[in-house]
């Protein structure tokens, strides 16, 4: 896990809510899709540059077999929070076989 934020403190509430649960909605869906993935989370930036938040792990060897329940509402959940507070967000799989969770809110008084 790699934390680098200047000015933590003068985080708007809201924005540190929202990047908490993308984080505890990647971790769940990694757990859920890929038992015992390692997981590299990023928390970077600061006021002025906005704050990305990255969950990367690595895609399982084998694919789940059909689609398990609430599939899917984790993502749209994590994009209508960002949304909410004028960011950006982007999830799936890459082509080094990772499958990677990328937002970027912005830094302001929410």
């Amino acid at each position: 896990m790699t934390i680098l934020l200047d000015d933590a403190g003068g985080a708007p509430a809201l924005l540190g809510t929202t990047a908490y649960r993308i984080v505890q909605e990647s971790m769940t869906n990694i757990l859920k899709h890929a038992p015992g993935a390692a997981a590299e989370v990023s928390v970077r930036g600061g006021p002025g540059n906005g704050l990305t938040v990255e969950v990367v792990n690595p895609l399982p060897m084998t694919a789940a077999a059909g689609r398990s329940p609430g599939a899917g509402t984790g993502l749209t959940g994590i994009g209508e929070r960002v949304t909410l507070i004028g960011g950006n967000v982007g999830a799936g799989p890459a082509e080094d076989r990772t499958f990677a969770v990328r937002a970027w809110l912005p830094w302001g008084h929410h």
